[in-house]
């Protein structure tokens, strides 16, 4: 593919008036290639400069700023790296002693020549703070060596000087807290915020809107023409562009005076359409457009849209100024869509379109998956509703009622094109093929509609129509001078035509160089004419084409021009020189930038890797080969990550590294690399994606700073904060324990004073109660003797006796007494309980019954043994009656804390009532009954091993493993809030473990039930050991 640039220009006659057109193509190919290649090549670098994460400046002799990258550009208070070029250091937001320090040590590296590395300094920012900066300065060479400026590179290490303050204030606080264990723990909360610089590429839109246009103006589709209408009916091209030879198959030339020839091309099925149009544009002088078929030499037919502006020339005639486009893609798709509305029909359900039933109501009858997909509403939520309420906006619905009866009475309605809204609120564009439907009878029962979504074809031509736009505006503003020169025999030189850009190129005016060219010439640079009239004079001697560039001074300023033209030598003997002349002074100022900024990415202290779109690797930084030992030709053609991963490197983050790059999207995080030689260093990586012009990915750009020093501070930070988050917790645990200790020794006090309390009156009633069993058996025997006596007594006593019922009270008497020294008996019996339970504050070693600890606590919980009803919520649970089966073995009398052990119990049994009155919430009585909850509480003596075991069974719902794996944490607990502390199993394990030298094992099978198993030496371990 070749890449031409085409002038066309109006040609005059004498009089002054349009005669006619003069088109001048020229081949750019390579220029086009060299200058895009340039600016790649600028943007590129441009993109690795700002994606450094050190701030990069670059200065001249002078100390005057040359440029920079994003981060410094921010860090100077400038909203890009453009805005800092020109300005000094006392432009910038440090202060005055700052910036005189800073020129002079520029100063005296430049004269030096030697660079300065890791200079450790404080800067004043554009927001006034001051930040800890880590400088390096490099003088700036040329080609030559010598020095032209210097590079400046900052990193910023103000978190790192601040991790090294907090460092050292945690250092001192944990030495304080290790010498102060029992004073109160304080808590302290570090955090290090992770660097994180979000590096984006700034592209230069001017420049690439520039480059974009350039394209569009070498590339115009179609053809560009003038048409002319004559009063007396004659139709010409007065000028047509080479693209019309593909529109109409027809040589330019012929039609310059008669149109004829490209009207036979135009299918009959569009040629009268196509002359109505220009019929109405020439009466109403409206824009013309029309879309037709020409037929092409391959002999298919090719689809052309022609959009023109006529303008009523004086002498009467017409001229429309128009262009041509080539729409055979567009039309072939869209006879592709009509096409397939009738084959698919029996495919409703596969079709990449919504297909849709309508009612004569305008409610949906069918709705298949690409119109749930389009529109977002379910098959479910369509059907029966009106298009009304689902998709159309509020702008089209009173549209929605006229379109219906158009189908309905075939009068249209069956092609449109309208917005419409999703269930999610977004807006689309539709194209609509709708049908009329109809039943055996040829009556009308609704409407079938084949849905496409265009809204992104919709945006291509708006694009499009914004392109043909652009290109009419380039072609009436062409940029450069076209001419023909001539160079006579005799030597004198002029140019005969010269467009008017020449004014803006050479800055002189265009009746001069017509007549002699020696004033341009004379502007050529003085090192330049030389070469420059050598070029020419080869030229015209061998009628080979010129290409030059040279510099050029005007009073407004020294430019770079390009000149290229084709001599071809005429029967006169002069050479006529057709060309042009272009300004490219921009290009070459880009060409010294790039030179620029490739020495600076060479010369910075980040590695810099840049791969082709397959992550092979096509250029390093000496930087790369200083951090990995690896050269350029080691790594050249080679995929970086296979060579610098090693066994620490974490897959996760080279799965993501890979997950990112597949999706041609940036990545930035840490990572641990190997060098050459197999030793690991962390680095923060950095990769964007590089695009072409065409939006194809066409590399990569890796940046790698070392962060080897900060990884190390952070892994004494994290060491340092975890030895104190662990002495933290064994404090706090070693709090809350002796609060529960402190607790369960109050408890005892109070339940062995209460039990001390109760006792008294009940043994005064138990003691009481003989003499008053022999007192009222005396006096049922005075009674009893009384009636044998006065079996009639007076009236006033038998009233007296009847009202009283004497003989219930002889017989219930007795059970009443009885009944009061059972309930007296009861008493003493949980008094008992209360004070063997009520051992927890004793602190010695004793022997002691473990059937009696047992009993004690099951009298304790009596209670919450028995069936009872539990209102919960305002719902009504029934819990049956909680059986507890003994097997006890025969025990030795056991040396233990009774207490505590005590306390083990009491957890491990009530917690099994919480579980399986939990679970009985969900059981019906029926269900209770059927399988009742039980606790089997087993003991047996090992004489061999001097131990006994103390086991500990319920029937409940179990605990499932995951559970069982923590049960004995400290605070850990599956109750709700308010109904556990977490520190019941916890103090159990410890007191059977810690306090008893013993074992505590749970074994428990969800649905089965749960065992505790608790292991405890008869003798104690101080007695053995004595």
């Amino acid at each position: 593919m070749e890449w031409y640039e085409q002038i066309v220009s109006p040609g005059y006659d004498r009089a002054g008036q349009i005669s006619g057109t003069i088109a001048v193509a020229e081949v750019v190919t390579p220029n086009t290639q060299i200058e895009e290649q340039l600016r790649e090549s600028q943007q590129l670098l441009q993109l690795v400069i700002d994606n450094i994460p050190q701030l990069i400046f670059w200065k001249d002799r002078h100390s005057v700023f040359q440029g920079c990258n994003l981060s410094a550009a921010r860090i100077a208070g400038c909203k890009s790296p453009e805005e800092i070029i020109g300005k000094t250091d006392y432009d910038m937001p440090w202060t005055p002693e700052e910036a005189d320090w800073y020129r002079d040590f520029d100063r005296r590296v430049m004269d030096s020549g030697q660079p300065r590395l890791h200079i450790i300094e404080t800067q004043q920012q554009a927001d006034g703070k001051h930040a800890w900066l880590d400088t390096n300065k490099i003088p700036l060479r040329d080609a030559n060596g010598d020095v032209v400026g210097i590079v400046v590179t900052v990193e910023d290490i103000t978190e790192r000087k601040q991790a090294e303050k907090t460092l050292q204030q945690l250092n001192e606080e944990l030495e304080k807290r290790v010498e102060a264990r029992t004073e109160k723990l304080k808590q302290m909360v570090v955090q290090l915020e992770r660097e994180s610089h979000d590096r984006h590429q700034i592209e230069e839109k001017l420049r690439a809107s520039e480059a974009r246009l350039h394209r569009l103006a070498d590339n115009i589709p179609g053809a560009i023409y003038e048409f002319q209408l004559d009063p007396d009916g004659r139709m010409c091209f007065p000028y047509v562009s080479s693209g019309f030879r593909d529109v109409f198959d027809v040589e330019p030339e012929p039609l310059r005076q008669d149109a004829a020839p490209a009207f036979k091309c135009v299918h009959p099925q569009d040629l009268r359409g196509l002359q109505a149009k220009i019929a109405h544009s020439t009466q109403t002088l409206e824009n013309w457009t029309y879309e037709w078929r020409t037929l092409a030499p391959s002999g298919h037919y090719q689809w052309w849209k022609g959009i023109a502006k006529p303008e009523r020339q004086p002498g009467g005639s017409i001229v429309w100024y128009g262009c041509i486009v080539n729409i055979t893609d567009r039309k072939y798709t869209e006879a592709q869509l009509a096409a397939q509305q009738q084959r698919v029909s029996w495919l409703v359900e596969q079709s990449p379109l919504a297909i849709i039933e309508w009612s004569q109501r305008f409610e949906v009858q069918a709705w298949n998956r690409a119109a749930e997909l389009m529109f977002g509403y379910s098959r479910d939520e369509a059907l029966g509703r009106t298009g009304v309420e689902l998709i159309v906006p509020e702008s089209g619905k009173a549209a929605v009622t006229t379109v219906m009866e158009q189908l309905l009475n075939q009068t249209g309605g069956n092609y449109i094109v309208n917005e419409n809204v999703t269930k999610d609120g977004d807006d689309i564009v539709c194209e609509w093929h709708n049908q009329r439907l109809v039943d055996a009878q040829g009556q009308t029962v609704g409407v079938f509609s084949m849905v496409l979504d265009i809204t992104e074809r919709c945006q291509i031509e708006e694009k499009l129509r914004a392109s043909e736009a652009r290109l009419q505006r380039l072609a009436d503003n062409i940029p450069g001078a076209i001419h023909e020169f001539c160079i006579e025999p005799n030597g004198h030189h002029s140019f005969p035509y010269i467009s008017s850009g020449a004014r803006d190129v050479l800055e002189l005016e265009l009746e001069v160089l017509m007549q002699d060219a020696t004033p341009a010439f004379d502007r050529v640079h003085p090192e330049d004419a030389p070469r420059f009239q050598v070029e020419i004079d080869r030229s015209v001697r061998t009628l080979e084409n010129l290409e030059s560039e040279f510099r050029y001074i005007t009073p407004s300023g020294q430019k770079w021009l390009r000149v290229m033209f084709r001599p071809e030598r005429q029967a006169g003997g002069e050479v006529i020189c057709y060309g042009c002349t272009i300004d490219v002074t921009d290009r070459k100022r880009v060409e010294a930038e790039v030179a620029k900024l490739s020495l600076v990415a060479s010369q910075t202290d980040s590695a810099v890797v840049i791969t082709d779109k397959h992550g092979l690797t096509e250029w390093v930084n000496d930087s790369f080969v200083r951090i990995s030992g690896y050269t350029f030709k080691e790594v050249q053609g080679k995929k970086p990550g296979s060579l610098l991963q090693g066994p620490l490197t974490s897959l996760e983050t080279v799965d993501r590294i890979r997950e990112t790059i597949r999706a041609q999207k940036p990545f930035q995080g840490e990572i641990l690399n190997y060098d050459k030689q197999g030793r690991s260093y962390w680095l923060w990586l950095s990769i964007n994606p590089v695009f072409d012009s065409n939006g194809e990915l066409s590399q990569f750009i890796a940046i790698e700073s070392d962060i080897n020093d900060r990884k190390q501070y952070e892994l004494q930070l994290k060491q340092q904060t975890e030895e104190l988050e662990k002495t933290l917790s064994e404090l706090k645990r070693t709090q809350v324990q002796l609060v529960q200790s402190e607790k369960m020794s109050s408890l005892g006090q109070l339940v062995a004073g209460i039990a001390h309390e109760i006792n008294n009156p009940v043994n005064f009633i138990y003691g009481n109660l003989t003499y008053v069993n022999e007192y009222a058996e005396d006096l049922l025997a005075i009674i009893k003797v009384y009636q044998t006596h006065y079996p009639d007594p007076p009236p006033e006593v038998r009233e007296d006796l009847d009202r009283d019922e004497v003989e219930f009270l002889q017989a219930d008497l007795t059970k009443l007494l009885k009944s009061m020294r059972v309930g007296a008996d009861r008493i003493r019996e949980i008094v008992l309980s209360l004070r063997t339970f009520s051992r927890l504050d004793e602190a010695d070693v004793k022997e002691v019954d473990i059937h009696e600890g047992i009993e004690s606590t099951l009298t304790i919980l009596q209670s919450r043994l028995k069936a009872h009803s539990v209102r919960i919520a305002g719902t009504e649970y029934y819990r049956g009656e909680i059986s507890v089966i003994k097997d006890y073995g025969k025990l030795p009398m056991v040396e233990c804390y009774s207490g505590p052990l005590n306390q083990v119990f009491m957890n491990i049994i009530a917690n099994a009532i919480d579980a399986m009155e939990e679970r009985d919430r969900t059981r019906t009585p029926a269900e209770i009954q059927q399988n009742p909850s039980t606790i089997r509480i087993a003991t047996v003596a090992d004489d061999a091993s001097g131990r006994v075991t103390i086991r500990i069974v319920d029937n409940g719902p179990g605990i499932p493993q995951e559970i069982q794996s923590r049960i004995f944490d400290p605070f850990f607990t599956t109750k709700d809030i308010g109904k556990g502390t977490g520190l019941g199993m916890s103090i159990s394990y410890q007191i059977v473990t810690e306090k008893h030298q013993g074992s505590l094992e749970c074994i428990s099978q969800l649905g089965r039930g749960t065992e505790f198993a608790i292991e405890i030496p008869v003798r104690s371990k101080s007695e053995n050991e004595g």
